[in-house]
């Protein structure tokens, strides 16, 4: 199984931008299908422990693990290009309207559930860590956003905010509950 230039630099782009590894799979399965004989030497097929053919899938993710930055066999000739695509990225990706308080809720939001998604598959110590984090600055940012706005209240109104809050802050330590739990289990 061999992989060509351009198909290493495919991976690694793909992982520069974020994407977990399955859906790098699926998309250099679909970029490269007609490709994809003369990658899988057909003669070499390994087997698993118990003798059954690893699939193509299987076998393109053990070889793209690699091909991440985090991964410790990274080859140091991809890290400029590992870089370059991520700052490439990110600018692409960035709010210039980040400083509208909503905005900002609304990108820790999406950051969070990414970033939760990657916790709960990878059950990686960081990735939880990560992701609690971001839970926690939601919770103060919504914080700070109520003490922004003074508003006389009615005693009735108050009761129900009060109710309200309680269920918010009873959902934010009920997922970092579970995110801490599957940090215990790692």
């Amino acid at each position: 199984m061999k992989l060509a230039e351009k198909h290493k630099r495919f991976v690694v782009e793909g992982f520069a931008q974020f994407k977990l590894l399955h859906i790098i799979v699926d998309e250099f399965m679909g970029e490269f299908e007609d490709e994809l004989d003369k990658i899988f030497d057909e003669s070499y097929s390994p087997r698993n422990i118990l003798g059954e053919k690893i699939d193509r899938r299987a076998k393109l993710s053990a070889l793209f693990r690699r091909l991440n930055l985090t991964h410790s066999q990274f080859p140091e000739k991809y890290r400029d290009l590992f870089h370059e695509e991520r700052e490439r990225f990110l600018s692409h990706y960035r709010d210039t309207t980040l400083h509208i308080p909503d905005n900002i809720l609304r990108e820790l939001e999406a950051l969070y559930t990414l970033t939760r998604e990657r916790a709960f598959g990878t059950l990686d110590t960081k990735d939880i860590s990560l992701a609690l984090q971001i839970l926690k600055t939601i919770a103060a940012c919504n914080a700070a956003n109520a003490q922004d706005d003074i508003v006389e209240i009615t005693p009735e109104e108050a009761k129900q905010l009060s109710t309200t809050a309680k269920t918010l802050t009873r959902q934010v330590k009920q997922e970092a509950r579970q995110l801490a739990k599957i940090a215990d289990q790692k």
